[in-house]
């Protein structure tokens, strides 16, 4: 099986999620962590799990994980 994981750039998601991300990397850089973590919980409610990597962060759609 392969893995349903996506780049940020390579697969855009809804706008709206894509402002969560981009406030959530801000936060992270700014070592916000309270921030960082609130952002994404509300991506999680959403159904997309952010998964942070050396180059950068990641994501996956949540009901991916129920197969």
């Amino acid at each position: 099986q392969i893995l349903q994981i996506f780049r940020l750039k390579d697969c855009p998601l809804a706008p709206a999620a894509n402002t969560l991300i981009a406030r959530r990397e801000k936060a992270r850089a700014e070592k916000n962590w309270k921030a960082a973590d609130e952002v994404r919980d509300e991506l999680l409610r959403q159904g997309i799990q952010i998964i942070d990597t050396a180059n950068g962060p990641v994501w996956k759609p949540l009901d991916e994980d129920k197969e």
